[in-house]
């Protein structure tokens, strides 16, 4: 079999995002030869995806594709080019299956955060209504059987465990708990709401140190470091801009908690599948999440405390429990043993791409049968 994995081209920072893609490719070169191929966006192409009537063509994309067996697309704003792009491979190639991956789902809520991703978002809710009979299956994090008149593949948001370094307890002082988020600090993160909770925790005088680490930039630095001002815990919060390699492994094995997204309901979002989680679980460490996590949901899983998923201040003093009595409780090794092992079963990305290639195989050799 022969695939092509197609994305948008990857900004410098997106290291998450461009790991995630070497893993799924490797998944899914079990049964085929794959080859991976970045949408290039120049900034004429980035003016014109917020022009109504136009759109870039993909046509350096078509020139790379020969007889192939699949198409795996990770999903950008839909537009005529991409609607155009899919028919033409339909037409050329009809026994080629195309499935198009929805990393994030509902997710309109998104463009509503800037005034100039409105545009999009119109285009996008447009075109998208015409999916299907151009694509064969959804990708989807969430539990939804058809999305946009498309029957969906359920899969979990997966990662490479072996390819995390697992957390190694540094030594640090007595009576503190460090608590970090890496992320690109978007609004739905809502790292704002730890931020009022960490202001409320130190009003009621607690015993306990917690320290807040920021990992990454973004929109949302700005507003995060007003209200780490003005809540007056500028000495508990530490923002470190992007960190990667050593640096970042050094941090994350001084750290306790693993911070994950407080702001899914910005987005509509009830259940989560976020990347953070799979990374906080192949390393070893303890999270707190702002909604529930899919491979947490129905289990007596320990090492994930959920807290509401609204706009109330996160109550770290409950953090603080949840530290004591469920971290502390058994040795920190063993901790991070039982985390990953955890993470091998439910989503290593081999484990988590296993639906899509039943589907990819079982239609393929239905096609091939028939010829």
């Amino acid at each position: 079999m022969r695939g092509f994995f197609i994305h948008l081209a990857l900004a410098e920072n997106d290291v998450g995002v461009r790991r995630k893609i070497d893993s799924q490719v490797s998944a899914l070169s079990r049964i085929a030869d794959v080859k991976a191929i970045p949408v290039q966006r120049t900034v004429l192409g980035k003016i014109l995806e917020r022009t109504p009537f136009a759109s870039c063509r993909l046509d350096a994309v078509n020139a790379e594709i020969d007889c192939p067996d699949f198409l795996y697309i990770r999903k950008w704003a839909v537009d005529r080019s991409l609607l155009s792009f899919l028919r033409s491979m339909k037409n050329t190639y009809p026994y080629c299956l195309i499935i198009i991956e929805i990393p994030a789902y509902p997710y309109d809520r998104e463009y509503l955060h800037r005034i100039k991703d409105l545009p999009i978002l119109a285009k996008d809710r447009w075109n998208r209504r015409r999916l299907e009979g151009c694509v064969d299956r959804i990708a989807t994090y969430s539990d939804d059987d058809r999305i946009f008149g498309v029957e969906t593949i359920q899969v979990v948001n997966g990662i490479d465990v072996d390819s995390v370094r697992p957390k190694t307890q540094a030594k640090k002082e007595a009576g503190r708990i460090d608590l970090i988020a890496v992320a690109t600090m978007l609004k739905h993160h809502g790292y704002d709401r730890v931020l009022q909770g960490l202001g409320d925790y130190y009003r009621s005088g607690p015993d306990e140190r917690v320290v807040l680490h920021l990992v990454g930039d973004g929109p949302e630095l700005r507003n995060y470091r007003a209200l780490a001002e003005s809540n007056n815990i500028d000495e508990h919060v530490e923002f470190h801009g992007r960190l990667e390699g050593e640096s970042l492994d050094a941090l994350y094995d001084y750290c306790d908690i693993g911070l994950v997204t407080f702001g899914a309901y910005r987005n509509g979002v009830k259940r989560g599948s976020f990347l953070k989680s799979r990374e906080y679980l192949a390393r070893g460490i303890p999270m707190v999440a702002g909604c529930p996590i899919d491979i947490f949901e129905n289990t007596s899983f320990p090492y994930c405390h959920q807290v509401p998923n609204n706009d109330t201040p996160v109550p770290i003093a409950e953090v603080v429990t949840f530290y004591k009595e469920t971290v502390l409780a058994a040795p920190s090794q063993r901790v991070v043993e039982s985390m990953r092992q955890y993470a091998s079963r439910t989503c290593d990305m081999r484990r988590a791409m296993d639906p899509v290639v039943s589907f990819l195989t079982g239609d393929a050799y239905r096609c091939e049968s028939t010829t």
